[in-house]
């Protein structure tokens, strides 16, 4: 489990990521170092509206890489729907992120849950070597949580194969976590809300 490992540094950095999603619509994150025992977040980086990519900041952790955190912004993504769909209505800001946290609950997710290529990129990171297995996401419509889903031990070869295939799958990837995977991963809440 991670959540004990989350400390005040990560916590402030997943709400400075969060506020910039909320301003821009676009992904941000880092990746969270681990490095005895001690989790700490890399430099920061900015994606676009639906994609983010580490690459180019992968050897800036000193030890290993836990993993990383990164925001959705499905409040702006709905924001721009109603708007381009049908101008003519003028609806709330708080309206917009009601409509937007309803519909993710209805289909048994919230806006924090990572998406399906979250996790299949997570598990083909880890069965390379190169993390430990957590991802963190964010959302600018529930900006005082956090999930984190970090990989547990009954992952096998079959789970690894099975990632490999369906990360190639662009209609995959943007789905919600299915049923296979999920049993694969703890799943915790972040509260970031002021104490």
């Amino acid at each position: 489990m991670i959540k004990d490992k989350i400390t005040p540094e990560l916590k402030a950095k997943f709400s400075q990521e969060i506020n910039k999603t909320i301003t821009d619509g676009n992904e941000h994150g880092f990746l969270i170092c681990h490095d005895n025992g001690n989790l700490s977040p890399s430099e920061a980086i900015i994606g676009e509206n639906d994609n983010i990519n580490f690459m180019d900041i992968k050897s800036i952790c000193p030890s290993k890489i836990q993993g990383d955190f990164h925001t959705h912004s499905p409040k702006s993504d709905m924001k721009n729907f109603i708007e381009r769909e049908i101008p003519e209505e003028k609806v709330l800001d708080s309206t917009i992120k009601d409509i937007t946290i309803k519909l993710f609950n209805k289909n048994g997710i919230s806006t924090t849950t990572p998406s399906h290529g979250d996790l299949l990129g997570l598990l083909v990171l880890k069965n390379k070597g190169k993390i430990i297995g957590t991802v963190c996401t964010g959302s600018d419509a529930e900006p005082d949580r956090v999930e984190c889903w970090t990989t547990r031990d009954n992952i096998n070869n079959d789970h690894y194969k099975r990632a490999s295939v369906e990360i190639q799958d662009n209609k995959l990837v943007r789905n919600p976590p299915h049923p296979w995977i999920k049993p694969l991963f703890n799943r915790e809440i972040i509260n970031l809300e002021r104490q």
